[in-house]
């Protein structure tokens, strides 16, 4: 069988399962299960699929994934995260569509001490998404907000997606995680770009509501109250990285005992809200993993037939002008993150890639900035986008095409900010620039 027609096949199999109602979890992993007894031997690949399944969860790379959405989860029950976004709400005065210009801000808050997109957006979702409707928002335009903010803590240093890159591409993970900085601007920019007009052209689908004035040395005792937790907390994740003290993982551990230090000292923590907390988070982190897991065994199933190679062989031999070459494999890289895991498609595709755009003559960290772009728009892109997905999880009741409807928008600010990327490079490594 020749690789696009694997291509073809697996992906017109899952689409289907999909459209038919089937969880998406499920849904790769039926998909999965047949191309394992196609590719690896009959009843006899189930054992090396079962082993598969495992390792994709038992590395220690994940660990901080529960633990930052616990860190998440015991500020929001306390409710300190809830007073940091009332900060940002509070400065933000009468500004149009303001919750959802919260919603972006906070998530390159978050991105600072998360690293993760489903995390934050997970966060955000149920700290904000439920304020949003109170307040008359329409509900695309809730969950696009969030959807696309979430995206952003990826760009964020200390992102584990710059790290990851940087280390398989073999470029400077310090200029990587520097020359993130400028497209996760662009991104935030061109967000509250689309938040402000809409908000202002449909007033509608963002109502105006009456602040409570505060006066100046109101607003800045407020603001200290409330933010300083917030940074201490950062420090203790973000700090302990960036000076070298501790691994994503133990750091995502420091967050959390950071998070229950300080929520006892401000006597907010009872152990029903930190048993709450603990249930949300396994709730959450099984979803989240399940979905991780699905996507890995298929991607695993992908690779052994060929068929990712293959393609992007093929891609990497097309007789184009330079820059178009790189253009299809940002392509490639954002088809593939439709329905793959950001860093199972990494270390498919980088091995093959970064050759061919060193021999290019393109600088390495560059490529390395727009493939982050690439992958956090493909996260949110229909039909497969693993945030979309992770929204529906998130919010049963809301229809998948409402979802994906309110992403589009979001997704035209990404494309915009790769373009600028692209085409002018010295705005991109500028600040990677000044890394020595």
């Amino acid at each position: 069988m020749s690789w696009q027609m694997v291509l073809v096949i697996f992906f017109l199999a899952l689409l289907i399962l999909l459209l038919s109602g089937m969880a998406l979890p499920v849904a790769f992993l039926l998909v999965s299960g047949v191309g394992a007894f196609i590719f690896w031997n009959g009843f006899k690949g189930f054992p090396q699929m079962s082993l598969t399944l495992l390792s994709s969860v038992k590395s220690w790379s994940l660990l901080p994934i529960p633990l930052f959405i616990l860190m998440g989860e015991i500020l929001f029950q306390t409710g300190i995260m809830k007073k940091a976004l009332d900060v940002v709400d509070m400065w933000l005065g009468r500004l149009p569509g303001r919750l959802a210009v919260v919603g972006v801000l906070s998530s390159v808050l978050m991105g600072t001490f998360t690293g993760s997109s489903m995390a934050a957006t997970s966060m955000l979702s149920t700290s904000l998404v439920p304020e949003m409707q109170k307040r008359g928002y329409k509900t695309d335009f809730a969950l696009g907000s969030i959807c696309g903010a979430g995206g952003l803590a990826m760009m964020i240093p200390p992102s584990s997606l710059a790290v990851t890159v940087a280390t398989i591409a073999g470029a400077s993970v310090s200029k990587t995680l520097m020359g993130a900085i400028v497209p996760g601007a662009l991104m935030a920019l061109g967000y509250c770009i689309y938040i402000f007009g809409r908000s202002i052209l449909r007033p509608q689908d963002a109502p105006r509501y009456t602040v409570k004035k505060l006066s100046l040395k109101e607003r800045l005792s407020f603001t200290g109250k409330n933010i300083v937790p917030i940074l201490l907390i950062i420090v203790s994740v973000s700090g302990v990285i960036l000076f070298g003290l501790a691994t994503p993982s133990e750091a995502a551990a420091c967050g959390v005992v950071a998070s229950i230090l300080v929520t006892i000292v401000m006597k907010t923590l009872t152990f029903s809200k930190l048993k709450k907390a603990l249930y949300n988070t396994v709730k959450t982190s099984a979803m989240l993993l399940t979905i991780m897991l699905g996507s890995s065994m298929f991607s695993s199933i992908l690779s052994f037939s060929g068929a990712t190679k293959s393609l992007t062989l093929w891609v990497s031999a097309l007789d184009v002008p330079p820059k178009m070459i790189v253009l299809c494999f940002l392509l490639v890289v954002f088809v593939l993150g439709c329905f793959m895991e950001t860093n199972s498609i990494m270390f498919i595709c980088l091995p093959i890639f970064i050759p061919v755009v060193m021999a290019l003559g393109f600088d390495v960290v560059w490529f390395c900035l727009l493939m982050m772009i690439s992958c956090e728009m493909a996260e949110s892109t229909p039909p497969f986008g693993v945030l979309l997905f992770l929204l529906k999880g998130l919010f049963p009741k809301e229809k998948m095409s409402t979802i994906m409807k309110s992403a589009a928008p979001y997704l035209a600010a990404d494309a915009f900010a790769m373009a600028v990327c692209f085409f002018f490079p010295a705005v991109t490594m500028w600040l990677p620039g000044m890394v020595k």
